[in-house]
Protein backbone atom coordinates (compact mmCIF):
# COMPACT_ATOMS: atom_id res chain seq x y z
CA UNK A 1 0.00 0.00 0.00
CA UNK A 2 1.50 3.73 -1.07
CA UNK A 3 2.01 6.31 1.74
CA UNK A 4 -0.36 8.97 1.78
CA UNK A 5 0.15 12.20 0.23
CA UNK A 6 -1.25 15.59 -0.92
CA UNK A 7 -2.29 14.01 -4.23
CA UNK A 8 -3.83 11.80 -2.35
CA UNK A 9 -6.29 13.59 -0.49
CA UNK A 10 -6.72 16.26 -3.44
CA UNK A 11 -7.95 13.38 -5.59
CA UNK A 12 -10.33 12.49 -2.77
CA UNK A 13 -11.71 16.00 -2.52
CA UNK A 14 -12.12 15.75 -6.31
CA UNK A 15 -13.86 12.95 -6.03
CA UNK A 16 -16.14 14.15 -3.27
CA UNK A 17 -17.12 17.35 -4.88
CA UNK A 18 -18.15 15.45 -7.49
CA UNK A 19 -20.65 14.11 -5.43
CA UNK A 20 -22.04 16.74 -3.76
CA UNK A 21 -22.25 18.59 -7.31
CA UNK A 22 -24.58 15.96 -8.68
CA UNK A 23 -26.18 16.30 -5.38
CA UNK A 24 -26.99 20.20 -5.42
CA UNK A 25 -27.39 21.29 -8.73
CA UNK A 26 -28.90 17.84 -10.46
CA UNK A 27 -31.90 20.68 -11.54
CA UNK A 28 -29.17 22.11 -14.06
CA UNK A 29 -27.73 19.54 -16.23
CA UNK A 30 -25.62 21.62 -17.84
CA UNK A 31 -24.04 23.01 -15.35
CA UNK A 32 -23.75 20.01 -13.79
CA UNK A 33 -21.98 18.43 -16.83
CA UNK A 34 -19.34 21.70 -17.39
CA UNK A 35 -18.57 21.24 -13.72
CA UNK A 36 -17.98 17.43 -14.08
CA UNK A 37 -16.29 17.38 -17.14
CA UNK A 38 -14.02 20.11 -15.64
CA UNK A 39 -13.27 17.64 -12.45
CA UNK A 40 -12.51 14.93 -15.01
CA UNK A 41 -10.18 16.97 -16.80
CA UNK A 42 -8.83 17.60 -13.58
CA UNK A 43 -8.04 14.39 -12.03
CA UNK A 44 -6.75 13.12 -15.37
CA UNK A 45 -3.64 15.67 -15.31
CA UNK A 46 -3.03 13.33 -11.93
CA UNK A 47 -2.92 10.02 -13.78
CA UNK A 48 -1.13 7.91 -16.15
CA UNK A 49 -2.48 8.01 -19.77
CA UNK A 50 -3.85 4.05 -19.83
CA UNK A 51 -5.73 4.80 -16.77
CA UNK A 52 -7.40 8.54 -18.77
CA UNK A 53 -8.39 5.74 -21.08
CA UNK A 54 -10.25 3.49 -19.57
CA UNK A 55 -11.99 6.69 -17.72
CA UNK A 56 -13.09 7.75 -20.89
CA UNK A 57 -14.46 4.70 -22.23
CA UNK A 58 -16.44 4.36 -18.89
CA UNK A 59 -18.01 7.84 -20.09
CA UNK A 60 -19.37 6.08 -23.32
CA UNK A 61 -19.92 2.67 -22.10
CA UNK A 62 -21.63 3.33 -18.84
CA UNK A 63 -24.69 6.02 -20.25
CA UNK A 64 -24.78 3.49 -23.24
CA UNK A 65 -26.03 0.39 -20.73
CA UNK A 66 -28.03 3.14 -18.83
CA UNK A 67 -29.84 3.74 -22.03
CA UNK A 68 -30.25 0.41 -23.08
CA UNK A 69 -31.29 -0.45 -19.10
CA UNK A 70 -33.90 2.56 -19.49
CA UNK A 71 -35.05 1.27 -22.55
CA UNK A 72 -36.32 -1.97 -21.56
CA UNK A 73 -38.14 0.43 -18.14
CA UNK A 74 -35.75 -1.01 -15.93
CA UNK A 75 -35.74 2.29 -13.80
CA UNK A 76 -35.63 6.30 -15.32
CA UNK A 77 -34.31 9.47 -14.51
CA UNK A 78 -36.73 12.59 -13.72
CA UNK A 79 -34.74 15.11 -15.43
CA UNK A 80 -33.01 13.58 -18.69
CA UNK A 81 -32.14 14.81 -21.82
CA UNK A 82 -30.63 11.91 -24.42
CA UNK A 83 -32.35 8.86 -24.46
CA UNK A 84 -33.28 9.27 -20.76
CA UNK A 85 -29.78 9.52 -19.57
CA UNK A 86 -28.68 12.93 -17.70
CA UNK A 87 -26.11 14.92 -19.95
CA UNK A 88 -23.97 15.12 -16.73
CA UNK A 89 -24.09 10.98 -16.31
CA UNK A 90 -21.22 10.36 -18.68
CA UNK A 91 -18.42 12.61 -17.26
CA UNK A 92 -19.68 11.23 -13.57
CA UNK A 93 -19.22 7.56 -14.88
CA UNK A 94 -15.58 8.35 -16.28
CA UNK A 95 -15.07 9.98 -12.72
CA UNK A 96 -15.86 6.81 -11.24
CA UNK A 97 -13.71 4.60 -12.93
CA UNK A 98 -11.01 7.32 -11.92
CA UNK A 99 -12.00 6.71 -8.27
CA UNK A 100 -11.40 3.19 -8.66
CA UNK A 101 -8.57 2.67 -10.08
CA UNK A 102 -6.98 4.95 -8.26
CA UNK A 103 -8.32 2.94 -5.66
CA UNK A 104 -6.76 -0.06 -6.70
CA UNK A 105 -3.87 1.72 -7.30
CA UNK A 106 -3.22 3.06 -3.71
CA UNK A 107 -3.78 -0.68 -2.40
CA UNK A 108 -0.46 -2.10 -5.06
CA UNK A 109 -3.62 -3.99 -7.53
CA UNK A 110 -2.25 -1.74 -10.23
CA UNK A 111 -4.87 -2.86 -13.13
CA UNK A 112 -2.61 -4.90 -15.53
CA UNK A 113 -3.07 -4.80 -19.07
Amino acid sequence: MEKLTPLHFYRIALFTSSVFIVGILWRSPVYVFVLLSILFIELSRTLKWRYIKTGLLCMVLGPVAEAIAIAFVTWNYSNYQLVGVPLWLAPLWGIAALFFISMAVFVGESPQR
